[in-house]
């Protein structure tokens, strides 16, 4: 009952703050139109698990994916020899193996159901000649955690009003949602910080070279705890 109360809650957070992007929770009709028609299931006991929410699943999974690829390219951006920045490096990679996590999950979820999963093509992530300091590139992260938030509580909508499945519901509450506010905070929090260090008075620096020099130590001390 609680995390119903966690989920509804951020439901409405989201919707109110859903003017930033067209593909909000607010109606949430879009999400299937991105998924091809879908042919009756033969022949399985798993009747209850409908085809649509089965199809609706393997393109959340793709999203994560996407999500894994995006967060591999950013952790690559810190590996170079030019950036050079172990700690943001970790940090994004970690966030990389994340996702991984949330779409191994989903699949297993998939499975339990009697559903099939079905691996999309993944997209070119975002290029890394357009970021300009670690700012930029966390500020696409917190894009990133938005637009697949969006996507699961338009999942969790679609499974609760149009299809009634309890169990995907609770999935999604209790395994998925949480866990998107979570890692948008922390990112929220890091763009934060590393914009006050990177200030001076009232002056903001143009150069960002020092303040990610410190946050790097910082998040390396977040690792080794």
């Amino acid at each position: 009952m609680k995390l119903r109360f966690v989920a509804l809650l951020l439901f409405f957070m989201t919707v109110a703050n859903g003017n930033e992007s067209t593909k909000t929770v607010a109606s949430c009709a879009w999400l299937e139109e991105e998924i091809n028609p879908v042919s009756p299931r033969k022949h399985t006991p798993f009747y209850t698990y409908n085809e649509r929410l089965e199809e609706l699943v393997n393109h959340q999974i793709n999203y994560e994916m996407n999500a894994f690829y995006s967060y591999l390219n950013m952790a690559s951006y810190f590996g170079t020899v030019e950036n050079n920045l172990e700690g943001f490096y970790n940090y994004f990679h970690s966030s990389a193996m994340e996702e991984l996590k949330h779409a191994e999950m989903l699949m297993k979820y998939q499975a339990k159901r009697g559903g099939r999963n079905k691996l999309l093509p993944i997209q070119k992530p975002i290029q890394s000649n357009i970021w300009t300091n670690s700012v930029d590139v966390m500020k696409d992260a917190l894009k990133l955690e938005k637009d697949i938030t969006t996507k699961l509580l338009c999942l969790h909508r679609l499974a609760n009003d149009k299809y009634n499945d309890v169990d995907l519901v609770n999935f999604l509450e209790g395994e998925m949602i949480p866990e998107q506010y979570s890692s948008m905070s922390q990112i929220q929090s890091h763009i934060h910080n590393i914009q006050k260090l990177a200030s001076s008075g009232n002056k903001s620096l143009t150069n960002y070279g020092l303040a990610e020099f410190h946050y790097n130590i910082e998040l390396l001390k977040r690792k080794e705890k």
